[in-house]
């Protein structure tokens, strides 16, 4: 029943990252007059990698598996 919940847990971050990539996509339609190679530097790049992080560890925790992310 824990792994169950773990699981559904994880999906659930893996769903908000995804979400966040999607909101950082969208700003930068929003921003067409900056230079693009900036927004995926700022925008992508932070909202993304933070959130995969955070799911990349939750999904360590969880599988207790010790790999290096």
């Amino acid at each position: 029943m824990a792994l169950s919940m773990d699981l559904n847990n994880l999906f659930k971050i893996a769903s908000d990252a995804a979400s966040m990539c999607i909101i950082a996509l969208n700003d930068i339609f929003d921003k067409k007059c900056e230079s693009l190679h900036g927004l995926i530097k700022s925008v992508i790049g932070a909202k993304c990698e933070s959130a995969i992080n955070i799911f990349l560890n939750t999904f360590r925790d969880i599988t207790n598996c010790g790999l290096n992310w």
